[in-house]
C-alpha cells in the first residue's frame, strides 16, 4: 500500500516523508482494530 502510495499517481508530497515509518505492521494492526471496534 505505501509503494502504491508512493507511486500508484496518488499525489505523493515529499512532506510524507515519513511515511515508511508510519505505516509498520504494528501500526497497520492498530488501525485495523480501530477500524474494527471504534469506541
Amino acid at each position: 500500500a505505501v509503494k502504491e502510495m508512493k507511486q500508484g499517481g496518488y499525489g505523493y508530497h515529499i512532506i510524507w516523508k515519513n511515511i515508511d515509518r508510519l505505516f509498520t505492521p504494528e501500526n497497520v494492526r492498530w488501525i485495523q482494530q480501530q477500524l474494527s471496534n471504534p469506541s
